[in-house]
């Protein structure tokens, strides 16, 4: 089944998740997870696989940016894929082991898509808005100055104030511990969730609007500096 650049949510009712840094198995990520008020590793563990569990549908569609799983068995690892979604996008984070979702991978099957950065758009309620997932923010993306929305995880909410919270900045990190996660709490982050957050910062204004008005594409440079 080939992944589309484009779905339309208004043909067809899904809802759609995002998450990110679950670190399922990762002893460490209990000292510096923001949101992570669990004992020990089992029940960080236990929580996320029933939360998953309990909230997903096969017919979602699901967005998972990166940092899955650290040390954890086999069938373990297979046993939470099997509660995702039909159509679960997989982007890599940098404690992803790759061989695991590459073809031929144990748990590639699960995944309708993996890859490192994706440009899509989603069609919902009328509007089609324009998103750039990866598991690291960037400072520049296709079309930011056009309204696409740049959706993130890898920092833990350690950069929610100082970028993000950039009112002029349609980005957002959906990680475990970031700032959208700990005021819902919940990991898992539906669309309406992402967008609701932006539009705080547009006043509402639909995102194409509001970058023409506030992110100015940057002129290219003097022909002799380019050389």
């Amino acid at each position: 089944m080939k992944f589309p650049n484009l779905i339309d949510l208004d043909q067809k009712y899904q809802n759609v998740w995002f998450m990110s840094d679950l670190h399922y198995g990762h002893e460490n990520v209990l000292k510096f997870g923001l949101g992570r008020p669990f004992g020990d590793l089992a029940e960080m563990n236990a929580f996320l696989a029933e939360t998953v569990r309990n909230t997903l549908n096969k017919k979602d569609i699901l967005f998972d940016l990166g940092d899955l799983f650290w040390k954890t068995e086999e069938q373990e690892m297979k046993s939470l894929c099997k509660c995702f979604p039909e159509k679960t996008i997989k982007i890599i984070g940098n404690h992803d082991k790759e061989n695991l979702y590459c073809p031929g991978g144990v748990l590639r099957h699960y995944f309708w898509m993996v890859a490192d950065l994706i440009d899509l758009k989603i069609r919902y309620h009328g509007e089609s808005i324009r998103m750039t997932l990866s598991h690291y923010p960037i400072l520049e993306w296709n079309h930011r100055h056009y309204g696409s929305i740049h959706i993130h995880g890898h920092c833990h909410g350690n950069i929610d104030r100082t970028w993000n919270s950039d009112p002029k900045e349609l980005r957002i990190d959906v990680g475990f511990d970031g700032e959208l996660a700990r005021e819902k709490g919940a990991f898992l982050l539906s669309l309406d969730d992402v967008l609701d957050a932006l539009r705080k910062k547009t006043g509402g204004l639909p995102f194409e609007i509001w970058a023409r008005q506030n992110l100015k594409q940057q002129p290219d440079p003097p022909e002799d500096e380019q050389k």
